[in-house]
């Protein structure tokens, strides 16, 4: 067989990236081991849910290891009346255990819950099991190789159940290891021992009496009902993740995919601080809305918008921009959030121009079948603009800025030059490069114009078709 070489391991990487999350081995082991990478890594936001439900496992796990300690106290209290034997030793190592499992639900609180006591409380969980099979009666008397007969040792099985609880995969990795350890330390040492041999049959009997038989039962028991509420909360975290699947997937719906995004990521706090950045502004609106909705239903009127709405979205978002909002008939669509690019301001060009034959076709399928014609004005801006939240109980994302404001009076001017599409002069800078190409490209100076609201002129290019 030979060995694969650099290059090889370059292409098979390469092509394992073309492959879904599930199919793709990078990724998967990537997704598999991400509880091992440091939690300061994740969102903020997530973070804080993260340490959130790390203690309500923890108050969780706490609770469900009283009540099993009880219940096996119980069930050892009623067989040492029931065999007339009472061992001091048993005895002083269930209070130590009972000790651990109160100061396990007090620190599980949310007052004083801190990471690291799910680590010392493991790992005094597995030293308390190891020490009752090394020190207890059986362990006494029995050699090494003999622990697994002994009782305790079955108490392991119900240890690991109990991590598993507090939902942390390196925890329970840490646990195990701890566990193989010390079982291994007491199975393969200590093989030997001279005084046991001459009465095995006498201890053995002992160690398997019916007694202790009980308890192996009881523990195993408690494994499987431990184990049961690990899944039964494994299932419960499915269903709030597809829940949270579920309200991101509806947030698309009314925002853009990478709005949605960035609103399901980011902190509150930070989106409300927002930033300072470019961004190309495209405005567009239905000419003669008005006149159209006064000889329409209503029902007519809410077609009309969802089919105009509809063709902006797809334009827009066709060519690499976001849909801000929608007011009445008009749209204001975004390029360069979240992410401001070089190619925003051709790309927002590029939107405009794909709208504008985009109802142009509408507009002839209407006339075909019987129905108004419809135009479209567009306007489009490029600057800098501020990009975040605002509002107090309603909140909204959006761009504002003197930008935006010129975006909408220079849509406002197709109306009254008889244009359909009007571009500013810092729009074309940004997109086409040296003004000299403006008018080769189909781009037609304009007088300077002035804007309602604004003091200077703007110079102003309107878009000359083909067949002009």
């Amino acid at each position: 067989m030979t060995r694969l070489g650099t290059s090889g391991r370059v292409l098979l990487r390469q092509r394992s990236a073309a492959l879904p999350d599930r199919m793709n081995p990078y990724r998967y082991l990537a997704g598999l081991f991400a509880e091992f990478r440091d939690i300061s890594a994740v969102p903020s936001a997530v973070r804080s849910n993260v340490l959130k439900a790390e203690e309500e496992s923890e108050r969780f796990a706490a609770l469900v290891r009283l009540i099993v300690l009880l219940l096996i106290g119980a069930l050892l209290g009623a067989l040492m009346l029931a065999t007339g034997r009472f061992y001091v030793a048993v005895a002083l190592i269930y209070a130590l255990n009972l000790g651990l499992s109160f100061l396990a639900v007090v620190g599980a609180q949310h007052q004083v819950y801190r990471p690291w006591l799910r680590w010392v409380l493991t790992t005094l969980d597995v030293v308390v099991v190891l020490a009752v099979i090394k020190l207890g009666p059986s362990g006494r008397i029995l050699p090494g190789n003999y622990t697994p007969a002994i009782t305790a040792t079955w108490a392991l099985f119900l240890l690991l159940a109990l991590t598993s609880l507090r939902s942390s995969a390196i925890l329970m990795v840490y646990a195990t290891c701890l566990v193989a350890v010390g079982l291994g330390a007491l199975l393969f040492t200590d093989l030997v021992r001279s005084e046991a041999e001459s009465s095995l049959a006498e201890h053995l009997e002992v160690v398997f009496r019916p007694a202790t038989n009980v308890i192996r039962l009881a523990l195993l028991t408690s494994a499987g009902f431990v184990l049961a509420l690990a899944a039964m909360r494994a299932r419960r975290t499915l269903v709030r993740a597809t829940a949270l699947a579920r309200e991101r997937a509806n947030l698309a719906r009314y925002f853009a995919k990478a709005m949605a995004g960035l609103l399901a990521e980011r902190d509150l706090e930070e989106l409300r601080q927002g930033r300072v950045q470019p961004a190309a502004v495209l405005f567009a609106d239905i000419r003669g809305f008005t006149a159209l909705a006064e000889e329409m239903t209503p029902t007519g009127v809410a077609s009309l918008l969802n089919s105009f709405r509809e063709r902006a979205s797809q334009a827009i978002e066709r060519n690499g921009g976001v849909v801000d909002k929608f007011i009445g008939d008009a749209v204001m669509g975004i390029f360069g959030v979240p992410e401001p690019g070089k190619d925003d301001p051709a790309a927002a060009l590029a939107a405009a121009e794909d709208l504008l034959a985009s109802v142009q076709r509408w507009s002839a399928k209407r006339v075909r079948h019987g129905r108004q014609p419809v135009r479209v004005g567009v306007g489009v801006h490029y600057g800098n603009v501020f990009a975040g939240v605002l509002g107090g109980g309603r909140l909204e994302f959006t761009v504002i800025g003197d930008a935006v404001n010129v975006a909408q009076r220079v849509e406002s001017r197709t109306k009254e030059l008889g244009v359909d599409l009007i571009a500013s002069q810092d729009t074309l800078c940004a997109a086409l490069g040296d003004t000299s190409s403006f008018e080769e490209r189909g781009w037609r100076q304009m007088p300077p114009q002035t804007l309602l609201g604004r003091a200077s002129l703007i110079e102003l290019y309107s878009r000359v078709w083909p067949q002009d």
